[in-house]
C-alpha cells in the first residue's frame, strides 16, 4: 500500500468513526478512573479532618468538664499533708514515769535510783511552755507528787532517756487531766533552759478534720510512734464531764494517754485518751478549748 491509498484509507468513514469511539471510549475511562480517585482522596481528607474534630471536641469537653483548684480545693489538699517534722513532734513529746508510792518528793525521787520501778505508771506527755510546763492525763499522774519525764529527742529511740523530774500541780479526774512543771534535770540540778513546746489551737477542729497522734503506745515498744485519722465527732458518754472529748479514727493505744493529738500544723488541740470499754477502733480526744472551762493550764 502506498502513502496515497494509506491517506485515503484514514479518510474512509468507518475508519475516522472508529478512531473516534476508540477516542471516547478512552476518555471516558480515564475520568472515570480519575474521579473514582479523586473521590478516595475526598473521603480520606474527609475521615482525617472528622478525626481531628472528634479529638478537639474531647479536648473541649475535657477541658469544660475539668474543675480549676480553687483556694478552697488547695487548702483541703495542703490540710491532709503533716507539715511540721518528728523531729518537731519529739522535742515536744515525753514519756512520763509515776511511781506510785507515798512519800515527798525526796523520798521519791530516790526511790528512782532503785533498779526495780515498781509499781509505777507510765504515759505520754505534751510540753506546752518553753519553761517546762506540762500536761498529760490524770490517770498517768496517779497519786505521785513526782514523776521522772523520758524525752525521746530523736523519733527512733526504741525507749526515751530519763531526763527531768517533774512536780504535779494540779490533777482533774472529771476531766482526766493534769499539769506538771519540770523542776530539775535527772542529777537534781535546776533547769534554766528554754523549751520547746506545742502552741494549742485556739478552736476545737469540725468534724472531718485531719488529726494526727503522738505518744509512746505499748504497741510501738515505748518508741514515739505517730499516726493519723480524722475527727469523727463528738462525745458525751465518756464517763467524765460531758462534751470534752473527741472521737478520732486515729490508733490510740495504752501509752498514748496524755500525749499529743494535733494539726497538720502542729497546733495542739488535746491529749489522746485511752479509755478502757469502748470501741477499738475509736479513739478519744480531750479537747483542750473545752476543758479550759474546768482546768486552767
Amino acid at each position: 500500500m502506498d502513502n496515497k491509498d494509506l491517506k485515503n484509507s484514514f479518510n474512509h468513514p468507518a475508519v475516522i468513526i472508529t478512531i473516534l469511539i476508540l477516542i471516547f471510549v478512552g476518555g471516558y475511562f480515564l475520568l472515570t478512573k480519575k474521579s473514582d480517585h479523586t473521590e478516595v482522596v475526598s473521603k480520606n481528607t474527609t475521615n482525617t479532618q472528622q478525626s481531628e474534630i472528634d479529638v478537639l471536641k474531647k479536648q473541649i469537653e475535657d477541658i469544660k468538664n475539668t474543675k480549676p483548684a480553687t483556694p478552697q480545693t488547695i487548702r483541703k489538699e495542703q490540710s491532709d499533708k503533716l507539715q511540721v517534722s518528728a523531729t518537731f513532734i519529739a522535742e515536744r513529746t515525753a514519756m512520763l514515769h509515776c511511781l506510785q508510792i507515798e512519800g515527798t518528793e525526796n523520798e521519791i525521787r530516790a526511790m528512782y535510783d532503785v533498779p526495780v520501778y515498781e509499781p509505777a505508771i507510765e504515759g505520754s506527755s505534751v510540753i506546752i511552755s518553753a519553761k517546762g510546763e506540762i500536761l498529760t492525763n490524770a490517770h498517768v499522774v496517779g497519786d505521785t507528787p513526782l514523776c521522772l519525764v523520758q524525752t525521746a529527742k530523736a523519733p527512733n529511740y526504741s525507749v526515751p532517756s530519763p531526763s527531768y523530774y517533774a512536780r504535779v500541780l494540779a490533777v482533774n479526774k472529771n476531766l482526766d487531766i493534769a499539769k506538771l512543771q519540770i523542776i530539775s534535770d535527772i542529777d537534781g540540778n535546776p533547769v534554766t533552759q528554754n523549751f520547746k513546746y506545742f502552741e494549742i489551737a485556739k478552736q476545737t477542729p469540725p468534724a472531718g478534720q485531719k488529726v494526727y497522734v503522738a505518744g509512746f503506745s505499748a504497741a510501738s515498744n515505748k518508741r514515739l510512734a505517730i499516726t493519723e485519722g480524722i475527727i469523727s465527732g463528738y462525745d458525751d458518754t465518756s464517763g467524765y464531764i460531758q462534751g470534752t472529748f473527741l472521737i478520732t479514727s486515729a490508733k490510740i493505744d495504752s501509752g498514748n494517754s496524755g500525749g499529743a493529738a494535733f494539726t497538720n500544723e502542729g497546733k495542739l488541740i488535746g491529749l489522746p485518751t485511752f479509755i478502757m470499754g469502748h470501741y477499738e477502733i475509736l479513739g478519744y480526744i480531750l479537747d483542750l478549748n473545752r476543758a479550759k472551762a474546768y482546768f486552767s493550764f
